[in-house]
């Protein structure tokens, strides 16, 4: 019905500067500002669109999922950037939960400033494609 149409994520914030500092700043991400909203570009044309709102309750699932080629580098560069690692869904010590072969790729989940849930996926597990 809609395979032809183009789509776009969105999510909320509390904090409109805070979430321009930490996705620019500290994730290195394409971020613009448009209006009084934040847009997020990834280099395949994926747009997000982070709006603010004052009575913003973070999501209880994953918002956005940032695919990456190593999940050890990107949870060292998350790690050096003052990013924790949440230890959650059989996580293992270095807050990675890992392939078992099972469908689940090597993911990893952390927080922006609102409280939202990120991930790291790692695009070399062949449970993704």
């Amino acid at each position: 019905m809609f395979g032809s149409n183009s789509g776009f994520a969105s999510f909320s914030t509390n904090d409109l500067p805070a979430t321009w500092d930490f996705y620019k700043g500290k994730l290195g991400l394409q971020v613009h500002a448009v209006g009084d909203n934040l847009n997020i570009t990834f280099a395949n044309g994926t747009h997000v669109l982070i709006y603010g709102k004052e009575d913003h309750v973070p999501a209880s699932h994953t918002v956005l999922n940032i695919m990456v080629d190593d999940i050890d580098e990107a949870a060292a560069l998350l790690s050096q950037a003052g990013i924790e690692l949440e230890n959650i869904l059989d996580t293992g010590e270095d807050g990675i939960s890992r392939s078992t072969g099972q469908g689940m790729p090597n993911i990893a989940w952390f927080r922006d400033p609102a409280g939202n849930w990120l991930s790291i996926i790692e695009t070399t597990d062949k449970a993704i494609s």
